[in-house]
C-alpha cells in the first residue's frame, strides 16, 4: 500500500498518480467522529475524589485540546469542552541511551545480535554512540571492538556494564519528548479549575539515568471549592454511596482541597457530631450540613489540591509515595505568600499540577500510581514549583499592597471634612481649597497601591500594571463573581410546584353552662 498523506501534499500526490478519492462520508452534513468508548462491568459507580468524572477532568486539564463527552450509568451526561484547537507535536522515536539500560537488558540485546562486532552493536543499538565512543567503551571494558557478540559471556557484559557507567556518553536527544506547553497548561486549568490567577512553567529537557524527561508545573489561586457548588441533592448521593465510617472522613475524602480543619469548621457550624456516619444523616442533619458548606469560610482550612500527572495521565493513588508529593511538602511555600505547618501542605484556595513527560517514567510499582524518588527528578520539580510561587507571590503581595492603601484611603477620607473645617475656623482659610488640597496629599500617600512590585517586594519604576510574563492568567473580579455565580446556578436544582390547597376549618361550639 501506498501512504497518503494529508493536507495539500496528498492531493498533489494523487492528481500526480491518478488516483480517484472515493469516500463514504462525503455528504452535507456532518458526520459523529471521534472515539467511543463503552464498558459494561459490575462495580459500584460513585462521585467525589477518585471517581471517574475526576479522572476525566483531569485528562481534560492534561489534554486541553481533547473534548470529552461523558454519560454515566445513571444517564447523567458531562460534556467537557476542548480549551485548545491546535494538536500537540508528535514525539521523535529515538533509540534507549545506554545509561538507562539495566545490565539483564543488555545481556538480551547482546544475545539479539549474535552476528555482529561489538563496535557496530554499540554504535547500532543505542543512541549518542559515535564510533570514538564506542572504542571508548571497549577500551574501558578491556574487550576488542571486533570481537562478535555472540562470543560474549557474562564476564564480559559485566566489563561492559561496569564501563558503560563510568564512561561519560553525551546526553540523550529530547525531541522524543513532548510537553504539554505553557498555554495550553493555563486553557485547560482555566477550563477546569476555578480560580482568579493562573500561572504555568515548563522547565527544560533533564535527562536521569539516560532517559529524557520534562517537568511542568501549573497554579490556580482562588475560586470556590467544590464543597460550596454542590447541590442538596447531589449531597445526599454521595452520602448514601460513601463508604467513609465518619462526617469528618466524608468531607475531607469526597471534596478536593477540603482538609480537616475546613471539615471541623463545617461540621460545628452544621452542629453535627463528626464521627457520625453520613450514610445515617436524616433529610434535617443533610439540610443543616449543605447550608454550613455554601456559607462557611473554608480558605483559612482549606488545604492545597494537589494534581499529579505523567505523560497526560492523571496518578490518583498513593499520594504520600509520589515523588511530586515529597518534593511539594518539602517545599517552603511561606515564602510565597502562602500559610504552611511544618511537614504539611500550605493552606489555602489553591490548586497546583505538576506534569512529567518521559520516553520511561519510573514509577513505583506495575500500577503505575506514583513516580520514583530520584534526585535529577524531584530537583527539576522542585525549580517548577519555585517558578509559578514566585508568580504568585508577586500577585499576592501587589493585592495585600493595594487592600492595605485601600483601607488608608478609606481612613483619610472619613476624616478629611472634619479636618478641612477645623483648619479653615482656625485660619480663616477656603474650606473647599483646604479639602482639595488634603484630598491631593491623601492620593498621593496612598498610590503605593499601583506602583508594580519585583520579585521581592521591591517597588519598580513602571507604576502602570504588573507584568508577570506571558505564561498567567489574571481573572478580574467581575468575571469571577460572575463565573463562581453561573456555577452556582448549574448546581440549583429547579424548585418544585405544588398545589394549592384549600385548609378545612373546623368550627368549635361553645356549649353554655
Amino acid at each position: 500500500g501506498v501512504d497518503i498523506p494529508p493536507g495539500k501534499a496528498g492531493d498533489a500526490m494523487m492528481h500526480k498518480r491518478g488516483i480517484e478519492w472515493v469516500a463514504r462520508n462525503d455528504l452535507d452534513e456532518d458526520t459523529e467522529h471521534g472515539t467511543r468508548v463503552t464498558i459494561e462491568m459490575e462495580a459500584k459507580f460513585q462521585r467525589g475524589r477518585g471517581s471517574v468524572e475526576e479522572y476525566l477532568e483531569q485528562t481534560a486539564i492534561a489534554n486541553p485540546h481533547a473534548r470529552i463527552h461523558f454519560q454515566g450509568p445513571d444517564g447523567n451526561e458531562r460534556l467537557l469542552e476542548r480549551a485548545n484547537h491546535e494538536l500537540p507535536p508528535e514525539p521523535k522515536e529515538i533509540k534507549p541511551h545506554p545509561y538507562g539500560v539495566e545490565l539483564g537488558r543488555l545481556v538480551t540485546l547482546l544475545q539479539e545480535q549474535p552476528k555482529m562486532t561489538l563496535s557496530q552493536f554499540l554504535n547500532q543499538s543505542f543512541s549518542r554512540v559515535s564510533p570514538t565512543t564506542a572504542r571508548k567503551l571497549c577500551n574501558a571494558a578491556d574487550l576488542s571492538t571486533r570481537i562478535s557478540t555472540g562470543k560474549l559471556g557474562r564476564g564480559e557484559a559485566d566489563a561492559l556494564y561496569t564501563a558503560i557507567q563510568s564512561t561519560r556518553i553525551p546526553p540523550p536527544a529530547t525531541d522524543c519528548v513532548v510537553p504539554i506547553g505553557e498555554q495550553r497548561l493555563l486553557a485547560g486549568l482555566h477550563q477546569v479549575v476555578p480560580g482568579e490567577f493562573f500561572t504555568a512553567a515548563t522547565r527544560p529537557p533533564g535527562v536521569y539515568r539516560g532517559n529524557p524527561f520534562v517537568i511542568e508545573a501549573a497554579l490556580a489561586y482562588g475560586g470556590a471549592v467544590a464543597a460550596r457548588k454542590v447541590s442538596l441533592e447531589a449531597l445526599t448521593e454521595l452520602a448514601a454511596e460513601s463508604d467513609a465510617r465518619s462526617l469528618r472522613q466524608f468531607l475531607a475524602t469526597t471534596f478536593g482541597g477540603v482538609g480537616t480543619e475546613a471539615a471541623d469548621k463545617i461540621l460545628n457550624e452544621a452542629k453535627l457530631a463528626p464521627r457520625q456516619s453520613p450514610s445515617k444523616l436524616k433529610k434535617a442533619a443533610m439540610r443543616d450540613l449543605h447550608e454550613a458548606m455554601k456559607h462557611v469560610n473554608l480558605d483559612e482550612g482549606q488545604s492545597m489540591n494537589v494534581l499529579r500527572f505523567a505523560n497526560r495521565v492523571p496518578l490518583q493513588f498513593q499520594h504520600a509515595a509520589c515523588a511530586i508529593t515529597q518534593t511539594m511538602l518539602s517545599t517552603n511555600w511561606r515564602s510565597y505568600g502562602l500559610s504552611q505547618s511544618r511537614g504539611s501542605l500550605p493552606s489555602g484556595p489553591i490548586t497546583v499540577m505538576v506534569h512529567m513527560a518521559s520516553v520511561w517514567v519510573p514509577f513505583t510499582s506495575e500500577s503505575k500510581e506514583a513516580i520514583a524518588s530520584y534526585p535529577e527528578i524531584q530537583k527539576e520539580i522542585r525549580l517548577a514549583l519555585q517558578a509559578v510561587g514566585r508568580k504568585l507571590g508577586m500577585y499576592l503581595r501587589r493585592r495585600l499592597k493595594v487592600a492595605q492603601e485601600g483601607q488608608r484611603r478609606t481612613i483619610f477620607l472619613r476624616y478629611l471634612g472634619e479636618v478641612a473645617t477645623a483648619v479653615a475656623t482656625i485660619n480663616g482659610g477656603n474650606r473647599e481649597k483646604i479639602y482639595e488640597e488634603l484630598l491631593r496629599v491623601a492620593k498621593k500617600k496612598t498610590s503605593e497601591a499601583d506602583i508594580k512590585l519585583d520579585e521581592s517586594g521591591q517597588p519598580l519604576e513602571e507604576p502602570e500594571e504588573l507584568n508577570l510574563g506571558d505564561n498567567v492568567i489574571i481573572v478580574s473580579e467581575h468575571d469571577h463573581q460572575k463565573q463562581n455565580d453561573d456555577e452556582e446556578d448549574e448546581e440549583k436544582p429547579k424548585p418544585k410546584l405544588r398545589k394549592k390547597t384549600k385548609k378545612k376549618v373546623r368550627k368549635k361550639r361553645r356549649v353554655k353552662k
